[in-house]
């Protein structure tokens, strides 16, 4: 996998699409290659949220929601369960916060 860091990220700008693909700067492809390729970085990065960028530039909205859900239909579904240890563990995801008492502010009572 290519070492990505501000040192060479300005050199990405001269690169071929089809450079940028296999030097892991980016992963783009059928369902099958995008999957392999996630699962990679994925286990090699042993990371477990990704996001995803589905429209560059000037791209048709249909094309990106298309791609989109490709993703979602044929990718998502193989990545899903690759950290089984961690199952059901939600310390990373949004969660509403809890009510809290301003202090100061009057509180109206509700009264039948």
């Amino acid at each position: 996998m290519n070492q990505l860091s501000r040192a060479n990220l300005g050199h990405a700008a001269t690169l071929s699409w089809q450079e940028l693909i296999e030097l892991g700067y980016i992963v783009a492809g059928s369902p099958e290659t995008v999957r392999q390729r996630m699962e990679e970085l994925i286990k090699g990065l042993r990371v477990g949220n990704i996001i995803c960028l589905f429209q560059m530039g000037d791209m048709p909205t249909e094309k990106t929601c298309h791609s989109s859900e490709l993703f979602a239909r044929e990718v998502m579904p193989h990545l899903k369960g690759i950290w089984k240890d961690y199952q059901g563990d939600e310390r990373f995801w949004i969660q509403p916060l809890p009510q809290r008492v301003v202090p100061g502010r009057a509180t109206a009572e509700i009264r039948p």
